[in-house]
């Protein structure tokens, strides 16, 4: 999938990409795209994407489960400490005249277990986006630019996100942009990132956000200002390690508390999880 969260089809023969590899830390890794549909247009409608990936599965048994994932999809069993699955099915893709992607349905999970220092850690989550079409806008070279999603929880629970004024960097990565949010209980934030840096995987290294919290009329009740550095991922892309500067104002604008932390693995494995920063 691109930077954008939108699935890649080759441009020739139309078929969905994917792949499958073997990074650094023993990570083993398969994805597999399913069950695509397309408009009368040959626009992508429909799919299911399946992803395995485990730090301690021999080839053969990792080959198991790869067949088993193609057959079962989410069904797949999972009585095999280390292995992590991750999922999407992909409904109602809809497009604007210029064959720009506007709308779609998109659930999301996540289910397994991983081992981290030595610790076998649990993993099951769900969640559901719904891009609303006429809220979708892209900039002159077809860059998205705005949209408007709703999202709803496990348990049923909606909340919204406005994204406005998005930039890229010469790479097509995010560099800055303004979102709106509305969460489940009705409280409203506005947030502004800015210099956002990126790994060679594309994962966010650093980035600068200014966000502001306001009350049921409107007001402004507090605004956060929070610098992270120096972030670090486990190949599962959950972060391990970060530096954080955050500020937090009143109302007036008066700087009522700062704090410093930060989050590092620890030394033994740090070494290893190195290569994952830097261009």
């Amino acid at each position: 999938m691109d930077e954008n969260g939108e699935v890649q089809v080759d441009p020739i023969t139309g078929e969905i990409l994917m792949g499958m590899g073997t990074q650094k830390l023993n990570v083993r890794n398969y994805t597999v795209w399913m069950n695509a549909e397309y408009d009368g247009k040959g626009r992508l409608t429909t799919y299911d994407q399946y992803s395995i990936s485990s730090t301690n599965l021999g080839i053969d048994k990792f080959k198991s489960y790869i067949n088993q994932l193609k057959t079962l999809g989410v069904a797949v069993p999972f009585n095999q400490a280390g292995v992590v699955m991750s999922y999407t099915f992909f409904r109602n893709g809809t497009y604007d005249r210029l064959g720009r992607q506007i709308g779609f349905y998109e659930t999301n999970g996540m289910i397994g277990s991983y081992y981290e220092d030595g610790v076998l850690k649990e993993i099951n989550s769900i969640s559901i986006r719904e891009r609303i079409g006429l809220s979708t806008e892209y900039n002159a070279i077809g860059q998205l630019l705005s949209y408007k999603d709703i999202m709803i929880d496990p348990n049923g629970a909606e909340s919204y996100v406005w994204q406005l004024d998005a930039a890229y960097d010469y790479r097509g990565r995010v560099f800055s942009y303004t979102q709106e949010n509305i969460s489940a209980d009705g409280r409203r934030s506005r947030t502004t990132v800015r210099d956002q840096v990126y790994n060679r995987l594309g994962q966010v290294l650093s980035y600068h956000d200014e966000t502001m919290h306001f009350n049921v009329n409107g007001d402004l009740k507090y605004k956060t200002v929070t610098d992270r550095r120096n972030t670090i991922y486990n190949a599962f892309g959950q972060t391990l390690f970060y530096d954080e500067l955050s500020e937090t104002f009143d109302g007036k604008n008066v700087l009522t508390q700062s704090d410093y932390s930060t989050y590092r693995v620890p030394d033994d494995i740090e070494a290893s999880l190195y290569w994952l920063n830097g261009e």
